[in-house]
């Protein structure tokens, strides 16, 4: 009768308002979903903008440091050389071979610097970084000694600097040379200045130089985070590679990403990479050519977010 009509009704009602409840919790939840992550993704590439801010901020640190380092370090090499041993002189009539190439006797005081490694070494273990002296043979400045080294881990000696080095043009008109350069293997901040004869003449030259990259900088490199399973890396505008926590010597040229991160040198940007979608925040630091890289899978930067999701979610199929 009344009654069985008014149970169905209000069975009916019930139900509806269930519907209704669901409907607009499951809309609610979605929407809470797409703002969880979107805030999560935000907050992660904030982090990872502080992050990349934070090495820039060490690396433009490090660069006034090793220029100020350098200057001190050729200083006191210079005087260490004359006041531990004498003035420089020649020998022209006793050239000895170094390399390919001819050089006079070098000498500070009675200590002959050809070929002899023990003031190089002794300015590494006091001030480090490295440490050479050149001898000059006519258009090149030859390196006789010093604690730099090649591939094979031997000391460089013979390796030159040709007149159209601007080093050479420098130290050959009696001025010093501070600069980034290439020496033999690497980029390294160094100095040159040169080596005069009683009469003032420029006989030689000397070198100290420090590594843009060395162990410690290394380190706190690899110490970095960039989301769950990111990287940071440091490549060049030729795109090869300079710091990279999993491989070495390599150019980069040939990926689409790195040809827009040359082109736009600062900013942020999504790509697929191998199937993958990826995020790259980049800055570029002008002084040493160096192009700053943090990257991520953009599903690893969403999966911190996603201990707030599951538990909107558990809560939407909760009610």
């Amino acid at each position: 009768g009344i009654r069985g009509i008014y149970m169905k009704l209000r069975t009916k009602v019930i139900i509806t308002y269930i519907i209704l409840i669901v409907i607009t919790t499951g809309i609610l939840g979605f929407i809470a979903i797409n703002k969880s992550q979107e805030t999560a993704l935000k907050q992660e590439e904030e982090k990872i903008q502080f992050t990349l801010q934070s090495i820039y901020t060490l690396v433009d640190m490090r660069k006034d440091l090793l220029q100020e380092q350098i200057r001190n370090n050729l200083n006191v090499s210079i005087r260490m050389l004359k006041e531990e041993h004498g003035e420089i002189r020649i020998d022209e009539n006793n050239p000895v071979r170094v390399g390919d190439y001819q050089v006079p006797m070098l000498y500070a005081g009675n200590y002959n610097l050809i070929d002899n490694t023990a003031f190089v070494d002794e300015v590494a273990e006091l001030l480090g970084g490295t440490s050479t002296v050149f001898a000059l043979n006519d258009s090149k400045f030859v390196r006789v000694s010093t604690n730099v080294r090649d591939e094979t881990g031997d000391r460089a000696i013979g390796t030159v600097i040709d007149k159209e080095s601007p080093v050479y043009q420098a130290v050959i008109n009696n001025q010093p040379y501070y600069s980034r350069a290439w020496v033999v293997n690497r980029w390294c901040i160094t100095a040159y200045r040169p080596l005069l004869d009683a009469n003032n003449k420029v006989v030689g030259m000397l070198y100290a130089g420090v590594p843009e990259i060395d162990e410690n900088l290394e380190g706190i490199l690899r110490n970095v985070k960039i989301g769950d399973t990111g990287h940071l890396y440091i490549m060049d505008s030729n795109a090869d590679l300079l710091y990279h926590p999993n491989i070495q010597e390599e150019n980069l040229s040939e990926y689409e990403y790195v040809k827009e991160i040359l082109e736009k040198k600062d900013g942020s940007m999504e790509f697929n990479l191998e199937h993958n979608k990826m995020i790259a925040k980049f800055q570029y630091f002008e002084p040493w050519d160096w192009y700053l890289v943090a990257l991520t899978n953009i599903q690893d930067v969403k999966s911190n977010g996603q201990g707030v999701v599951n538990f909107l979610f558990t809560m939407g199929l909760v009610v």
